[in-house]
């Protein structure tokens, strides 16, 4: 038993505890439906039939002959008093009213018509009462909805169905507009469940509580400080299961509408784009709370980038700008990287089809180490030249290199190994390409060198290339020069002795032989 008649069935209790005999028709209580009137207890109808209460019914009737009357789901009988004929009823299923009282017959009982009345249609009393509403509060549009849906449901009527739901909606729509649910996330929760509990569509359900969560993030997005949008997440999660699936294809066109008028679009799209909006509000929200993390400038971008791809695939071009921040980040700090960060930055510039930017990298590192290590590392030198050849394949740096080692440490055998292997040779005081060496012509020095012997103007390497290393060396230092005795011997007699100069303000020059005896 509804509510409703309930509240009936008290009324018609308290009536007949009260009520004497009336027999005049005037004197009837108030009209009861046929669904109230049966929700009465069969108890309480002896009674009716003991004391002859005068009753008022209404309902649609579905068959009548001259003495009685059908009403539709009722298998009262209701029937003349002797004598007395039924008039004829000028509409097919009109809703009658009766008049009259219950009597007793053996077991069973039956109702004496008195008075009957052709009533209005229910759709034709629906659309009397709407019509009289018009700027009537909410409350009078809930009670129409509850009548007309009792009455829906008690005969299985869809189209008063309908009716009942428009007043149920007309009634939700004027609670909306009021400046209390106006931006209210509240009030809009709160219309929602009684959307719910009046039965109406999911649909309007939908659009309040997305309508809420609008409001949520408007408000969030106007903090200065970094909003917490986990609890807004949750709640979208909870109300749109659909929202943590990927969308099955990018619907960019779909997404700038929604950014530009997301409460308009809301409300003209189906279920299934509504399924779409979802997911892009959401992914919306959890954009924010993912970029909250960057950093400014960039350095962090590789993990913003891989918590979106995970999160909200679909933008994957903005997971790609967040690496790209990254590596720019790295390369203007390329002068204090490691050689280690060097090698995996340009391999993530490789990644990501930059090559350019991936040889760059490792020639900006390398010519910032080349300017940060000492003319006198020969070490240093020397690996950069190797990096400068597997890197880069640039030989010709990697020689320049080499060269610079050798002028610090002209007599450093592993030095003159690179750069032989690298295909020079060392003529006339200077290095050069061993092709290059074969087409020079031969001088008097090279001559010498090629004999075993000694020559004025030769430098002490070209000393040592041609005689090897010396039996003894005595320096005498005099003003602004170091003079050198070079003694080569054989089985303890004197060979040959070189007589070098060298200028001791002038340390990088190697000494001249000036004489030989």
């Amino acid at each position: 038993m509804t509510s409703y008649a309930f509240r009936i069935a008290v009324t018609m209790l308290i009536a007949v505890c009260c009520a004497m005999f009336v027999p005049r028709v005037e004197a009837a209580d108030p009209v009861l439906s046929i669904e109230d009137f049966l929700a009465i207890e069969k108890t309480k109808w002896k009674r009716f039939a003991e004391s002859k209460v005068l009753l008022r019914v209404e309902g649609r009737h579905s068959s009548n002959s001259e003495k009685s009357v059908r009403f539709q789901n009722c298998n009262l009988p209701f029937r003349t008093r002797s004598g007395k004929t039924l008039p004829r009823f000028t509409t097919d299923g009109a809703n009658l009213e009766v008049t009259g009282h219950l009597k007793r017959e053996s077991t069973k009982f039956v109702f004496i018509i008195e008075e009957v009345n052709e009533t209005d249609s229910d759709h034709i009393t629906f659309v009397k009462r709407r019509n009289e509403l018009r700027d009537a509060p909410a409350a009078a549009w809930y009670g129409l909805a509850d009548w007309a849906h009792r009455r829906a449901e008690f005969y299985d009527d869809d189209d008063l169905a309908d009716d009942a739901q428009d007043a149920a909606r007309r009634g939700i729509m004027i609670e909306r507009a009021q400046p209390k649910n106006r931006k209210n996330v509240d009030g809009l929760l709160a219309l929602a469940v009684k959307v719910k509990r009046l039965g109406l569509p999911n649909s309007l359900r939908q659009e309040l509580i997305h309508e809420s969560f609008r409001i949520k993030w408007d408000a969030l997005r106007k903090k200065k400080k970094r909003p917490d949008v986990t609890p807004l997440v949750e709640q979208l999660a909870a109300s749109y299961p659909e929202c943590v699936r990927r969308l099955p294809a990018p619907l960019p066109d779909l997404e700038k509408q929604y950014r530009e008028a997301p409460i308009k679009v809301y409300l003209d799209s189906g279920s299934r784009r509504r399924k779409s909006l979802h997911r892009i509000f959401y992914y919306e929200v959890v954009l924010l709370s993912i970029e909250q993390q960057a950093e400014n400038d960039g350095k962090n971008g590789y993990e913003i980038a891989d918590k979106i791809e995970k999160q909200v695939p679909e933008h994957h071009g903005l997971a790609d700008e967040y690496r790209d921040r990254e590596l720019a980040y790295k390369s203007s700090q390329i002068d204090t990287c490691s050689q280690r960060e060097a090698v995996v930055l340009a391999h993530q510039y490789r990644d990501r089809g930059r090559k350019r930017e991936a040889r760059k990298t490792l020639e900006d590192w390398l010519e910032a180490k080349r300017g940060q290590t000492e003319v006198d590392d020969t070490a240093g030198l020397r690996r950069l030249a190797e990096l400068y050849e597997d890197w880069l394949e640039d030989k010709p740096a990697a020689v320049a290199l080499l060269m610079e080692a050798h002028q610090a440490a002209p007599i450093s055998q592993d030095i003159i190994a690179d750069l032989r292997r690298h295909g020079y040779s060392f003529v006339d005081g200077q290095w050069m390409t061993t092709t290059k060496a074969k087409q020079r012509p031969v001088g008097p020095l090279k001559r010498a060198m090629q004999a075993g012997l000694v020559s004025e103007g030769m430098t002490a390497l070209q000393v040592r290339q041609s005689l090897g290393s010396p039996s003894s060396i005595t320096r005498v230092a005099t003003a602004g020069h170091v003079n050198e005795i070079w003694v080569y011997r054989e089985r303890e007699v004197v060979r040959i002795t070189v007589h070098l100069v060298r200028r001791s303000n002038r340390p990088g020059l190697d000494a001249t032989v000036v004489r030989t005896r």
